[in-house]
This record gives C-alpha cells, sequence and structure tokens, in this order.
C-alpha cells in the first residue's frame, strides 16, 4: 500500500473515532489499515479464491 493511501486511511479512522462511528463496517476496516494490519477485504478475497481453486 502506498503511504498516502495509508495515510488517508488514518485520517479516516481518526475522524470515525472523533465523531463517534466506530460501530460500523467500514470503521473497523480503516482502523485495521491504520494499525499496520493487511486489508481484512483483501484477506477475505484471497480466502474466497483459494477456495474456488479446490
Amino acid at each position: 500500500m502506498e503511504r498516502d493511501e495509508l495515510n488517508n486511511w488514518r485520517k479516516l479512522a481518526a475522524e470515525l473515532e472523533a465523531s463517534g462511528e466506530t460501530e460500523s463496517k467500514f470503521y473497523e476496516r480503516a482502523k485495521m489499515i491504520a494499525l499496520g494490519y493487511p486489508d481484512p477485504l483483501t484477506l477475505a478475497d484471497s480466502a474466497d479464491s483459494t477456495l474456488d481453486e479446490g
């Protein structure tokens, strides 16, 4: 992930926290990415594709 993209996720997570909007999957995704974890949606896509390969 590019540095600018990561910074955008960090800003988004911080803005959602500041506004109290922390109960959504979108916030959870932003927070995980902001903390340096892989994008949960990318992991889900990878898991789905490996199941189809069997």
